[in-house]
């Protein structure tokens, strides 16, 4: 299945979804927008992330290690 017909046919799932994390502004880009996906094509999406709530921030910060 095209990405562009899932997205179609899960696009409220998806919304539910981003609705319920702490990220903002979803939008999609790539083969999917220009219209032009293929079965092997992926999803492109861009979200603006929220600030991380404190209890959460403190944990990944003290774990984060450079690559």
């Amino acid at each position: 299945m095209k990405p562009s017909a899932a997205l179609s046919d899960k696009r409220t799932m998806v919304r539910d979804l981003i609705a319920r994390s702490c990220v903002t502004n979803p939008r999609i880009f790539g083969s999917v927008l220009r219209g032009d996906d293929t079965e092997g094509s992926d999803l492109d999406l861009l979200v603006d992330a929220l600030p991380l709530p404190e209890r959460i921030r403190n944990r990944v910060l003290e774990e984060a290690k450079p690559l």
